[in-house]
């Protein structure tokens, strides 16, 4: 059954383009694949400017163009978070305090653990088949890879163009709380006749 949420909005798996009667094309409404990543996870190299550049050089501003763009979270809250991040880490490099490398140190780790849950998360919306522990290390053992991979499959960013600017948010992926309600209310009443036939 359905249950309810605490969170503003509810993710939906990406809308399948159906071509004819029952079967579907390997991409949604939006033209992105679906059932496979894009590209795999250490070919950045085609598009290296600005994707891989992106990713190694500026992963907050990648995860914020991935984000926007599946409209998972504003563009302009992501990029904050990362500059926090940076401003810690500068901090902990001059501070040379204990205390405040171990915070870097659990920040660090926090911003990884975003980045897998961030994969996962396009894993489901796009169905792609992979579980959370490969969503971890692929996160940890080489970050910028994997947001690179994302930034790709997602096309968050203008092949050739190195932009620091989101592009728009694709619709189709989220659910905002009264199209859920909808939906259940459909899916109970639905219930509700077939059990009364």
């Amino acid at each position: 059954m359905f249950e309810l949420s605490t969170s503003k909005d509810e993710f939906a798996s990406a809308y399948k383009l159906e071509i004819d009667a029952g079967t579907t094309a390997d991409v949604d409404v939006n033209g992105l694949k679906l059932g496979r990543w894009s590209s795999g996870f250490s070919e950045f190299y085609g598009d290296c400017i600005p994707n891989g550049f992106m990713a190694f050089l500026c992963p907050g501003v990648s995860v914020a163009q991935i984000m926007a763009r599946l409209g998972l979270m504003r563009y302009k809250i992501v990029l904050q978070l990362y500059a926090a991040l940076y401003f810690l880490v500068l901090l902990a490099i001059s501070a040379n305090n204990t205390v405040i490398n171990v915070i870097c140190v659990v920040a660090a780790i926090v911003a990884a653990l975003a980045v897998a849950r961030l994969r996962t998360k396009m894993r489901t919306l796009f169905d792609i088949p992979g579980n959370a522990l490969l969503d971890v290390t692929s996160a940890f053992v080489c970050g910028p890879c994997t947001i690179a991979q994302m930034a790709s499959h997602a096309e968050a960013y203008q092949s050739g163009s190195c932009s620091f600017r989101a592009r728009s948010t694709l619709e189709g992926y989220v659910l905002h709380n009264y199209e859920l309600v909808m939906k259940m209310a459909t899916h109970i009443a639905d219930s509700m006749i077939t059990s009364a036939s």
